[in-house]
């Protein structure tokens, strides 16, 4: 960081942040179904895709909720069960081909270069 001095200026810095930032949420997946259910059987298929995924799989669903990007949003227990599930993917079942894909790999992932300006003012009043 370097900061800028001047006359009847105020201070500046300049911050650049570098590198990757780091992973989280990495126990997430969507899971698409084809074909796409209509919206009233939605919670229904979650419920079955949860206990299809427990019986067939070794792992264990914390949560699923609808999503729009899929037929829902799954929380495995941890990141080794859902990296099996894609390399599973797809699944075949009774109600569809299920496809997993990764929770920031589908239509909503949006692409961040840091190339924000932001100012900060201090205010220093000595009475």
């Amino acid at each position: 960081m370097h900061v800028q001095h001047g006359w009847e200026r105020p201070a500046r810095a300049r911050v650049a942040l570098g590198g990757e930032p780091p992973r989280r949420h990495e126990e997430y997946a969507i899971i698409e179904l084809e074909p796409l259910p209509p919206l009233q059987q939605v919670q229904a298929l979650l419920e079955e895709i949860v206990e299809f995924l427990q019986l067939q799989f070794p792992m264990r669903v914390v949560l699923a909720f609808p999503s729009p990007f899929g037929i829902g949003l799954f929380e495995f227990q941890n990141p080794v069960q859902r990296a099996c599930l894609l390399d599973a993917s797809p699944i075949e079942t009774d109600f569809g081909v299920l496809r997993v894909c990764k929770h920031d790999e589908v239509g909503n992932l949006r692409a961040c270069p840091y190339t924000r300006e932001n100012w900060i003012m201090f205010l220093d009043l000595a009475l």
